[in-house]
């Protein structure tokens, strides 16, 4: 669920601006530049060309390499960040269905590279039902480790560790996706739609509606002017 932000008095969607501190001024566009912090307060400038020119060559490659297969259960899941379906071009179905069945009768997946939105992403391809599922993937410098988190060190009773598997076996059951919602979800797209019922029926005229009451008020003129007496 995505929100837009309104200025409270008249509803009216906000734009961002991007604001300098230092000259106390709105900057506009043509002179905003990407700048990598490699320093505290020290940038590296990547001008909008050169940025551009890496991301369109990036764009234009609808390839997708397949770096190696590996068995599913090898892939931590904290490495999964988001799943797409793949769906294959006319010409590449045959091989697109060689794929898929293949990779399904040896149960492996595929570790591959691909351009997503302009950025060069990993990403595990596996079979699901009768399509590929494409699951991107984080690269391991981009997790955060352990390392520094404040995690407890102290040993944990026996009696109180067997009563805690006891009640994590009585809860044990099959997973059921189906079985689990979004409350949050639920509970405010149900106020969003009693507030909405709630709203004028109309505040303002649309662009065709508008159009079409101006063009019935021109023949209505026409009609009286014809119909005057001379």
């Amino acid at each position: 669920m995505r929100f837009r932000y309104l200025h409270a008095s008249c509803r009216t969607p906000l734009t961002v601006q991007r604001y300098c501190p230092v000259h106390e001024v709105v900057v506009p566009e043509e002179e905003v530049v990407r700048g990598y912090e490699v320093a505290p307060d020290e940038y590296v400038v990547v001008e909008r060309a050169e940025a551009v020119a890496a991301e369109t060559a990036l764009a234009r490659s609808r390839r997708i390499d397949i770096q190696a297969f590996v068995d599913q259960g090898e892939i931590d899941p904290i490495f999964y960040d988001a799943s797409y379906y793949a769906e294959p071009r006319p010409e590449g179905r045959p091989a697109y269905a060689l794929l898929q069945q293949a990779m399904g009768r040896v149960g492996r997946v595929a570790i591959a590279r691909l351009a997503l939105r302009a950025r060069e992403r990993l990403a595990a391809i596996r079979s699901y039902g009768d399509a590929l599922l494409v699951q991107t993937l984080f690269y391991a410098d981009e997790l955060r480790p352990l390392t520094g988190l404040a995690l407890p060190a102290e040993a944990v009773p026996p009696r109180e560790l067997r009563t805690a598997i006891r009640l994590i076996e009585g809860l044990a059951e099959p997973f059921a996706a189906q079985r689990y919602s979004d409350e949050y979800h639920r509970r405010l797209m149900s106020l969003i739609e009693e507030k909405a019922e709630r709203l004028p029926a109309a505040a303002e005229e649309g662009p065709a509606s508008r159009l079409l009451s101006e063009l019935q008020a021109s023949l209505e003129a026409i009609h009286s002017a014809r119909h005057e007496p001379a």
